[in-house]
């Protein structure tokens, strides 16, 4: 349980943050504007200012709800409302995603940093649609795995933050986009690999299941 609300105050803080800098301060006044169009001179397209709030505010949804979609007293006793719940996740991450999808060809450091978040935009709707897919079907064990997997992938809005600020405490602003191609892949690699590790029982059992109906 205390893993689950430190993820919740994690996430709910890069939401309130991006709530009052991008929503209230505004994008243009953001330190991740700055570097990226002032600093280092990037040509952007007339319609990424809107692509890149899309993508952060559809983000942010998943973000809030994920841990609460892993409280078992809710799935237990209200089943109803952990499937809104659901719904509402899995839309924010189509929305995410999608527009992400769209953002990661104009992300800092060049192809490298394109492909590897090109990447984490396919994994985090593919492992989606993977957790509805099973959900739909009632494997609740393949379900259960694919959401986490999933899950992880969302909470890159946090690590991507966390190896930012500590490759910027070690090698100072000016290495920024140098250090930023390998956090397109720092940032999402290891989560999916942790998540995967730990799901592996679930899908296991899960095909246990599958022998013993068939």
């Amino acid at each position: 349980m205390f893993f689950k609300w430190g993820m919740f105050v994690l996430g709910f803080s890069i939401v309130i943050y991006a709530i009052i800098q991008y929503g209230i301060i505004g994008l243009a006044n953001s330190g991740f504007y700055f570097v990226k169009v002032d600093y280092y001179q990037e040509k952007l397209s007339s319609i990424w200012d809107v692509m890149i709030l899309i993508h952060i505010f559809g983000s942010a949804i998943p973000l809030l709800i994920g841990p609460f979609l892993f409280i078992k007293k809710i799935r237990k006793n209200n089943l109803s409302i952990h499937r809104i719940m659901g719904y509402i996740y899995v839309g924010g991450i189509l929305i995410g995603g999608l527009s992400g999808f769209y953002v990661a060809f104009y992300s800092t450091g060049g192809i490298i940093s394109h492909v590897g978040f090109i990447i984490l935009s396919v994994l985090w709707i593919f492992t989606t649609l993977m957790a509805t897919y099973h959900a739909v079907k009632g494997e609740i064990l393949f379900h259960r795995a694919w959401v986490i997997r999933s899950y992880s992938l969302t909470f890159v809005a946090v690590t991507l933050r966390l190896w930012l600020g500590l490759f910027a405490m070690i090698f100072g602003g000016e290495a920024y986009a140098s250090y930023y191609i390998v956090i397109s892949w720092l940032c999402w690699v290891p989560n999916i690999i942790i998540a995967w590790i730990f799901t592996a029982p679930y899908i296991n059992k899960g095909k246990q299941y599958r022998k013993i109906s068939i």
